[in-house]
């Protein structure tokens, strides 16, 4: 639960950056309309503004406001091209000495909490993280599935957090993830079925068949006291990570 309220006050701080870089800030204009233009703001470009506590009438706008709502919009308009769904705003930092212009998203059938992705403009465009997001259910369900067959007596949670990726599209099956991708991977295990000799046995088998399907980066493993696995999920699993649910865990580097 920590983790997502710290996530949610990231957003709130980019939120706010926003609309102070909308005053401030200083924008990218090679490709933004000249502030001498009117434009027609959509309705997605007025609740932004309106979110922010800003006019929604474009000629209301300050240059810099202008330039921003401006760019917001090119980015979610280039995911949702590259993707072919809809996102939505979850904060934006103007280009500046220091920072690229980077504009934070996530899909409308998703949540800002988890599925929030950062798009970056370069100097050939735009990047994103979209792809390392939207797959780290498919890997957390790849490992557990995996664990199932490596040590069918012993019942796991996976929360995995991909760090590196290098597949073009979301994955439609588990094998693409075999050399292609870098996580951080917590494997919750329930006590009331893994001994302390299931749990070795769990970790040398473990860290064998990630090494040998090359799916780098760090595992968890972290054994729960009995009863309590039922209770986590995606949401509040940060409160587990405590003595007080975990009598048990190791960490295992996959190089």
């Amino acid at each position: 639960m920590n983790k997502y309220i710290g996530l949610l006050v990231i957003f709130v701080l980019l939120t706010v950056m926003c609309s102070c870089s909308l005053t401030n800030g200083t924008a990218n204009t090679e490709t933004h309309t000249s502030s001498t233009e009117s434009v027609i703001l959509n309705e997605r470009q007025k609740r932004i503004l309106k979110e922010n506590g800003l006019s929604d009438n474009y000629n209301d706008l300050p240059d810099a406001q202008r330039k921003s709502i401006v760019a917001i919009e090119e980015m979610l308009q280039y995911a949702e091209k590259k993707y072919a769904a809809e996102f939505a705003y979850a904060g934006y930092i103007p280009a500046g000495p220091l920072e690229k212009q980077q504009l934070r998203a996530y899909p409308v059938s998703g949540y800002m909490a988890t599925d929030t992705f950062t798009i970056t403009q370069t100097p050939d465009g735009y990047e994103d993280d979209y792809i390392a997001v939207a797959s780290r259910t498919l890997l957390a369900e790849y490992i557990a599935d995996s664990i199932s067959e490596l040590c069918p007596q012993i019942t796991v949670k996976v929360i995995a957090e991909i760090t590196d990726i290098s597949l073009e599209a979301i994955p439609k099956e588990y094998a693409e993830f075999d050399g292609n991708a870098a996580a951080i991977v917590k494997v919750f295990v329930d006590g009331g079925s893994c001994t302390d000799q299931d749990f070795a046995m769990l970790q040398s088998k473990l860290e064998s068949y990630m090494t040998a399907h090359q799916l780098t980066g760090l595992v968890q493993l972290l054994r729960l006291k009995e009863g309590t696995l039922p209770y986590l999920h995606e949401f509040n699993y940060t409160q587990y990570l405590s003595d007080s649910y975990c009598d048990l865990r190791v960490n295992i580097p996959i190089k």
